[in-house]
């Protein structure tokens, strides 16, 4: 037996076929019998050793098939089953003609009753055009499992059912299976009758195959996207490796492996993995010139990782490809808040409240409303208790690509409620319109104007001072963890309580800055000198107490007029130079603050006190003394968030003053320690 009659002819698999199984009767080897079969490919249904004698009535079955009336073919296997139901070559002869009938139903119960029959046909045709039938019903993946059986047990039919296999694989959308069975089916394609069986199954396998693989890169790809949206990185990052990494072809052009990084990339910062994520933008960066977008993303995800200088770069870079207006804007507020610059806060209102008290050790000295005052002025106790609170609101305007301007006031209150320290109740309003440019994102010109009003005391408020304000500045951020600020400030100063003209003057004071910043720290050193031009203070004072213990006293107006006094002139211009630094650091929901410095102020004339008696018009110097002082302080504070808005402050101030001016009626050597607890919000 051979495995197709000549003559026969066997169609690719997008085609028909013919099946035919030759059984040579025996003592007359000139008669044929032909069963014909459609199928998608054929292969020689092998004979019976245990069939009939040449005078077969399956004969006429076969005949009638030959001749394509199929119907009829039918009836006779079903007589010829009729009177031997146990010939399987009968239930297989009927299973054909029901096949080619169109009747698949049918034709699948005459190929199982073919296989268990008394007398069974061979299962490798039997298994065959099973698979043919289940294909004819689009049960792809059934006839799949019956091609790949019977080229399992069919020797003869191996080459015929592995083709066949391939087309079912093919038409189940299995291509995976269908390139194996197409490479089996190749490598037995040795004659030029097999190759034409083979037709262009290979290239349509390839062709489906290389259509299935996109669209099931799209379909991951789009898994990847729903898993980013459902806030489920890991799964998204998941899948674009995996599709990163299929070896499969297609290769992936450099579009799609652009999108697919930039996918990476984007799944790896979500899940705050920025290292790994920059260098997939950084791939896709690279697949296309014109990609702004991973430009800005890998930026980002430096800028998160603390890679200040490589994100200053990207962000750079990035504005000078391809990016939507959208992302151009947000590029640029990363730049903002990579500089040093107003830019940095953004655009938009901004409220503060706090409210807070506490305890100053030495309520005089040392308050920076009014830093002068005498040990006569003291009345009771030095410390007392007292209350802060402030408010602060703002709004600010991103000009162009370079500009801010913004507009502030502020309002604050200390109150000393005791009566001995009334007076030193300070109320202050403050209104500022401060003003930027940066023609480089690392230079910018600053200008402040400012009018501040001062009010003192409680039960007697009453204005205190006025102080106008110009300040212009220039700075230069060499990198994004330093900067360089260069700031004058011009103040003119008016009493506006005539009992202290002596504060009417003017203030000069430059600052030259350099500010640090790193992670959650920031920090600042920096060097002032101020040239302070106000008034001289005259106070007549009384002497009380014994000779081995006395003390001096303000006149009063019920003291007479001729009573012995002492008259201290006390001049409070002077220049001084001072080291300041800070540093600001941030732990999770913890903020620590610490601020010091020193400075060194010399006073312009000395301070000298006269003792007078107008009685006996005496007025002589008693004691002058020049004024040299070193004053140094710090602060400490801890705060802790209490929520979005809020926090919890404890803040501990320490003043310590050490001057040459040591006289009987004023000693400027002073130590003062405020301890405050507030509460501030912000918004």
């Amino acid at each position: 037996m051979r495995e197709w009659f000549p003559g026969a002819t066997l169609f690719s698999a997008s085609r028909l076929a013919v099946v035919q199984d030759r059984t040579f009767v025996l003592g007359a080897p000139s008669t044929t019998l032909i069963v014909s079969l459609v199928v998608l490919l054929a292969g020689a249904l092998p004979r019976a050793h245990a069939e009939a004698p040449p005078s077969d009535a399956l004969d006429d079955a076969r005949a009638l098939m030959a001749a394509g009336d199929f119907d009829q073919a039918a009836q006779k296997a079903r007589e010829v089953i009729a009177m031997a139901p146990g010939r399987g070559a009968a239930h297989l002869v009927l299973g054909l003609a029901c096949f080619r009938a169109g009747r698949y139903q049918e034709a699948l119960a005459a190929f199982a009753a073919a296989r268990t029959s008394a007398t069974p046909a061979s299962p490798g045709p039997i298994a065959f055009n099973e698979g043919s039938t289940l294909f004819a019903l689009g049960r792809y993946g059934e006839a799949l499992k019956s091609f790949e059986r019977a080229a399992q047990i069919a020797p003869d039919l191996v080459f015929l059912a592995t083709v066949n296999a391939a087309e079912a694989a093919l038409a189940a959308g299995n291509f995976a299976v269908a390139e194996r069975h197409t490479t089996a089916a190749k490598a037995l394609a040795t004659t030029p009758e097999r190759q034409e069986v083979m037709g262009d199954l290979v290239e349509r396998v390839a062709r489906e195959a290389i259509q299935a693989r996109l669209r099931s890169r799209e379909e991951r790809r789009e898994q990847a996207r729903a898993a980013l949206a459902a806030d489920r990185p890991a799964d998204a990052a998941a899948i674009y490796e995996e599709l990163l990494a299929n070896p499969n072809p297609p290769a992936l052009t450099d579009t799609e492996r652009n999108v697919l990084e930039h996918g990476f990339g984007l799944a790896l910062v979500r899940q705050n993995r920025f290292d790994a994520a920059a260098r997939h933008f950084a791939q896709a960066a690279a697949l296309d010139a014109s990609d702004g977008d991973s430009l800005y993303m890998q930026g980002i995800a430096n800028f998160r990782a603390g890679a200040w200088i490589a994100a200053r770069t990207l962000f750079e870079q990035a504005l000078r490809r391809d990016l939507d207006e959208e992302t151009a804007v947000s590029a640029r507020a990363f730049l903002d808040r990579l500089s040093f610059g107003g830019r940095r806060g953004g655009a938009g209102a901004s409220l503060g409240l706090s409210g807070g008290a506490g305890y100053d050790s030495n309520v005089i000295q040392g308050a920076d409303s009014r830093p002068e005052t005498i040990t006569a002025d003291q009345v009771g106790s030095a410390g007392a208790f007292f209350a802060t609170g402030s408010a602060h609101v703002g709004y600010e305007w991103l000009v162009r690509k370079t500009g801010f301007l913004a507009a502030e006031y502020d309002v604050d209150q200390l109150a000393y409620p005791d009566s001995d320290h009334q007076d030193y109740s300070l109320q202050d309003h403050n209104l500022r319109l401060r003003g930027e440019w940066s023609p480089l994102s690392r230079m910018h010109f600053g200008v402040m104007g400012g009018e501040e009003l001062q009010f003192s005391g409680l039960s007697g408020f009453r204005a205190f001072q006025g102080i106008l304000t110009a300040e212009p500045s220039i700075a230069f951020d060499e990198l994004p963890y330093t900067s360089t600020h260069l700031r004058l400030r011009l103040q003119k100063k008016a009493a506006l309580d005539h009992n202290y003209d002596y504060y009417t003057g003017s203030r000069v004071e430059v600052r030259l800055g350099q500010r640090v910043r790193f992670g959650a720290m920031r920090g600042e050193l920096a060097f002032r000198h101020r040239r302070e031009r106000i008034g001289t203070r005259t106070a007549t004072l009384l002497q009380v107490g014994t000779s081995q213990s006395f003390k001096f006293r303000k006149r009063k107006p019920t003291d007479p007029v001729d009573e012995a006094s002492y008259l201290y002139v006390a001049p409070y211009s002077y220049d001084a130079n001072a080291a300041l630094a800070s540093l600001d650091v941030t732990m999770g929901r913890l903020r620590l603050s610490v601020d010091a410095s020193a400075e060194i102020l010399n006073f312009r004339g000395d301070s000298m006190v006269y003792f007078v008696v107008p009685t006996m018009n005496i007025n002589r110097l008693y004691e002058s003394q020049n004024r040299r002082d070193l004053h140094l302080s710090g602060s400490l504070a801890l705060a802790t968030r209490l929520g979005t808005h809020m926090d919890l402050v404890l803040r501990y101030d320490v003043t310590d003053n050490r001057s040459t001016l040591v006289l009987d009626v004023d000693d400027r050597n002073y130590l003062k320690h405020v301890v405050t607890f507030a509460v501030e919000a912000d918004w």
